[in-house]
């Protein structure tokens, strides 16, 4: 099993996730060439791999709910932390929302606005039918992963339901995250989404939280063979997901206030990076031929998405030669190639 790794999206210029495949092909493409002896290799373990990483996912789905107890039960004390635990809400119309072609579609709504105000006030519970088979492949899994001696769990009711759903919803998200990556192969998915949310989570739950996770780890890998592929890819993934989180995020940044009685307030180092204008490329006589060469190379990847001066560079080397002179355009280069 391979994996691959990109680096995070900008904020202001969101990109698409990739998959193995998709990123592959992406990077041959932008440099307009076929697909090398190697990245045909990847491609074919991780097409080899594709039942395998469906069915961890699918592993983890099923025993999600186990999963995201265990680390929550790892951090609080005083309660049922499962029961605030909201399950996402099944849209009407589609597979298994039980709302039928033939049937009034206000009736159904009413149906399950009765069935979540039954449901409400009832605690969620977590089938533990078969605690002697839990508690055998804990032991085969190995012993529990030892916590922090700082570390101090927190009492449900000082916490709070808020901060408790909130809580129990990030567990759930970073589990869902994991099975995201393991699907695509790509773990971008997480990086992207964890990195640097420990300074973004109060401090007093920063500590817990990865706590949780190694508890989470530990759990999940009960699932699977000890020393099989399947439990070295989760627990690697795992293993980004919480280097990921502990990341520190960057130093906030003071925003110019109205004047001096009035400050501006702190600001993410993220929103600073965003606002800040973007270099352009501008082509002037006294540039030196490789800052030309440059300017050239840029205008044509944003045409043409991708490095065009390399493979045709016998082509284009009497149009760059006048525009680099001040005596040709970018347009006839443009019209040339295409």
């Amino acid at each position: 099993m391979t994996d691959r790794i990109n680096g995070g999206s900008p904020v202001i210029h969101p990109q698409q996730y990739h998959t193995v495949p998709t990123a592959v092909i992406t990077e041959a493409m932008q440099r307009d060439r076929y697909l090398s002896r190697g990245e045909g290799q990847e491609l074919l373990a991780f097409f080899g791999a594709g039942m395998k990483r469906l069915a961890i996912a699918q592993t983890l789905t099923k025993h999600a709910d186990r999963i995201v107890a265990a680390g929550a039960n790892r951090i609080f004390v005083g309660g049922n932390s499962m029961a605030y635990l909201e399950q996402p809400e099944e849209s009407l119309g589609l597979p298994g929302s039980d709302y039928f072609i033939a049937e009034d579609y206000l009736s159904a709504v009413t149906r399950q606005q009765k069935a979540r105000a039954s449901n409400r006030d009832r605690p969620r519970l977590v089938d533990e039918s078969n605690p002697l088979l839990e508690w055998f492949q804990g032991l085969i899994a190995g012993g529990k992963p030892a916590a922090p001696s700082r570390f101090r769990t927190i009492d449900i009711g000082r916490y709070g339901p808020v901060r408790m759903k909130r809580s129990l919803r990030d567990l759930s998200w970073f589990l869902r995250y994991i099975t995201y990556a393991i699907v695509a192969g790509d773990t971008s998915i997480i990086s992207v989404n964890t990195r640097g949310l420990r300074g973004v989570i109060p401090e007093d739950v920063t500590l817990a939280t990865v706590v949780a996770l190694r508890e989470m780890q530990w759990k999940a890998l009960t699932y699977f063979p000890k020393k099989g592929q399947a439990a070295a890819l989760v627990g690697r993934y795992f293993d980004v997901l919480i280097d990921d989180y502990e990341v520190e995020k960057p130093n906030p940044q003071l925003r110019l206030g109205v004047s001096k009685h009035h400050a501006g307030l702190p600001l993410p180092q993220s929103y600073r990076d965003s606002a800040s204008l973007q270099p352009h490329w501008v082509m002037k006589a006294d540039l030196p031929d490789i800052e030309k060469d440059d300017v050239v190379r840029a205008a044509c990847r944003q045409v043409f998405e991708r490095d065009v001066t390399q493979t045709h560079g016998t082509l284009l080397a009497a149009p760059v030669s006048q525009v680099k002179s001040d005596l040709g355009t970018m347009k006839a280069i443009f019209r040339l190639l295409g």
